[in-house]
């Protein structure tokens, strides 16, 4: 699959927008299981290490819901942050922002929609992260373990992924949920292959506070991913 490929003068423009070090502030709400929850906060990151921290803060007391159930929604929604490896094509970097959606089907049975929009701005990225619909009874998580995010060409300016998403419960049990999202860049650049995106979380979640640190890392070398994990 060929890439469409921008003027070099066009792509460094992009590229310089890009800081070695990039604040981020972050409003995630909408409803779950039907009552609205309202998260707001930031955090920074080091877009070219593939580092990035995030402390959120609910406006709107407790929450009804177990507040681990956002990690895969809260910042591993900022793939700007992706430290890529040798021979691997950042589309995030150079776009001038995205949106996508992402779908969610628990092993319980019970789905999320959420959508998703993030602006560049004079400070860094902004961003609006909304859970549309959240339907599910899960049972108590304590951790998360790391997931492997494969982007797949979607056409110009498009990229799809998928990944599984595990967690960690009370009784020492995974609790998991298959997700695909669908990203919409703000460029006309095309993955001309698949990549693979590794994410390990760090977390310190309560149903009042969002605390969330990062390391993210895209290779295209599915075996290099089996040895990583």
């Amino acid at each position: 699959m060929a890439i469409i490929v921008e003027s070099e003068l066009s792509k460094s423009r992009l590229l310089r927008g890009v800081s070695k070090d990039l604040k981020h502030h972050t409003h995630l709400f909408g409803i779950f299981n039907g009552k609205k929850f309202d998260f707001d906060g930031g955090g920074n990151g080091k877009p070219y290490e593939g580092r990035l921290f995030s402390h959120l803060n609910s406006t709107m007391g407790p929450v009804n819901f177990q507040p681990h159930l956002l990690s895969p929604i809260m910042i591993m929604g900022y793939p700007t942050f992706s430290k890529y490896q040798k021979g691997g094509y950042d589309l995030f970097k150079i776009s001038n922002g995205y949106t996508y959606t992402r779908s969610l089907k628990f092993s319980c049975g019970g789905t999320m929609e959420t959508h998703h929009d993030i602006k560049r701005t004079d400070d860094g990225l902004e961003g609006e992260f909304e859970v549309t619909e959240a339907n599910l009874d899960s049972p108590k998580i304590v951790d998360i373990e790391p997931t492997v995010e494969t982007f797949l060409p979607a056409g110009p300016g498009k990229i799809k992924s998928h990944f599984k998403v595990r967690w960690i419960t009370e009784d020492n049990d995974i609790y998991s949920a298959d997700v695909d999202s669908e990203y919409q860049l703000n460029h006309s650049l095309e993955l001309p292959f698949p990549h693979f995106r590794l994410v390990n979380f760090e977390t310190d979640h309560t149903d009042t506070r969002l605390k969330q640190d990062e390391i993210l890392t895209v290779i295209n070398d599915f075996d290099h991913v089996n040895q990583v994990i």
